[in-house]
Order: structure tokens, then C-alpha cells, then sequence
């Protein structure tokens, strides 16, 4: 997921097969597991956007890991 569809072509060059613009794509969760027959992913890194820790939770499949990595916003903001 990015905001940026350069970095979105960037990680497609380098092999990704599923690209979310997260700002055309707000429940962005709801489309990882649409991707992933409802399955989730293996590991999600969250780098600690404003309300996306818990989306990231959602999108890893059960016994899946998020990664947090950093935060960006506000410590009351999950």
C-alpha cells in the first residue's frame, strides 16, 4: 500500500502483484482481504499512520505479524 502511485509502479517493477492506493482506497483492510480470498496477509509493517494499526490488524491473516516499525502520528490515535 502507498499513497503514491510512483512508489506503487516502483514496487510493481521490483514484483508486486497487488497495489492499494490507500487514498483512493480508505478501507484499504477490506481490499487485502478481498485479494486474499479473505485469507489475509503473512505480514503487514506499519510505520504508525493516523488510524491504521488497526486496519493492518484486520488485513493479517490469524497467525499473521504486524511490524510496527514507527510512529507518525498522535500515541492516542489508533
Amino acid at each position: 500500500t502507498s499513497s503514491s502511485d510512483e512508489k506503487l509502479t516502483r514496487a510493481q517493477n521490483l514484483g508486486a502483484t497487488d497495489l492499494i492506493n490507500y487514498k483512493e482506497t480508505p478501507d484499504w483492510d477490506k481490499r487485502v482481504l478481498e485479494l486474499t480470498e479473505k485469507q489475509g496477509v503473512d505480514t503487514v509493517v506499519e510505520v504508525g499512520g493516523a488510524g491504521t494499526l488497526q486496519k493492518s490488524i484486520n488485513a493479517a491473516r490469524v497467525g499473521g505479524h504486524v511490524a510496527v516499525i514507527g510512529v507518525l502520528s498522535g500515541a492516542g490515535e489508533v
